[in-house]
């Protein structure tokens, strides 16, 4: 290849790469309109199928539509939910941010587990604070869960002082020396594991004690490092295969979880 194309090829390529991540205005037109008439009816076949192909249209007005459904009964909210979190546009993730301040979201464990793990796929810093708020409501496993883990996907210092802070709220046992581990031990373990690169175990009082020494100078690489196959397998079991750790799932896979 001469220089002179390969010049423009690699001008183009950023080009092109824009305008397949841009929606026609047919497109967007065409996701509203039937997200509108499947929202409107109760075939929840069809409303499904409109909410998982308006994941694929990053459009503010496209959001907007499908927001709709968080409003209406728990499959369909669900299912809205999905959409919100593969959705790329930026108005996504400012939707999920206001649908929990609904209580209806946050306290229905199904929807409360399924608002967390969409939020935090977006990976912002500015989700940490939804995350971490009232974190033992509901007390259900999964929704903890996907807060524990949700953090771990959030790349900031920020995130892996949440975890610790959330760790601390581990009941004293009767005996002194040792705390209440839980069920989520190995959630907090992956997801410090996935920030910091380091593998304390699951006993929280080593977590806590390197937490002490290395807290002040700790800075979270923006790429997650190479980790032991256990808690890889375990993180992708979650997530779904992230090798390179970005939006890059096929886009068939995407509303299957």
């Amino acid at each position: 290849m001469s220089p002179l194309l390969l010049a423009c090829v690699l001008v183009l390529a950023p080009l092109q790469d824009a305008a397949r991540a841009r929606p026609s205005e047919e497109d967007v037109r065409r996701t509203v309109a039937e997200l509108e008439a499947a929202l409107a009816g109760s075939d929840m076949a069809r409303t499904r199928k409109a909410l998982e192909a308006a994941q694929i249209v990053p459009d503010a007005a496209v959001v907007e539509a499908a927001t709709r459904a968080l409003a209406l009964g728990p499959e369909v909210a669900l299912a809205g939910l999905q959409c919100l979190r593969w959705n790329e546009h930026p108005s996504a993730l400012e939707s999920l941010h206001r649908a929990a301040k609904d209580k209806r979201l946050r306290r229905t464990p199904a929807l409360a587990t399924g608002l967390y793990r969409a939020i935090a796929w977006h990976g912002d810093a500015r989700s940490i604070e939804i995350l971490t708020r009232d974190p033992l409501e509901p007390t259900e496993h999964l929704t903890i869960q996907a807060r524990i883990l949700g953090l771990g996907r959030i790349r900031t210092k920020d995130s892996v002082d949440a975890l610790m802070r959330l760790l601390a709220l581990t009941p004293a046992q009767p005996s002194p020396n040792r705390r209440v581990l839980q069920p989520w031990m190995e959630d907090f373990r992956v997801s410090l594991a996935m920030l910091t690169g380091v593998d304390q175990g699951l006993e929280p009082e080593l977590w806590e004690s390197w937490w002490r020494e290395n807290k002040k100078d700790l800075r979270v690489a923006p790429e997650p490092p190479v980790l032991a196959a256990a808690l890889r397998e375990r993180w992708d079991r979650y997530w779904g295969d992230m090798r390179g750790y970005g939006r890059e799932r096929r886009r068939e896979d995407r509303g299957k979880d």
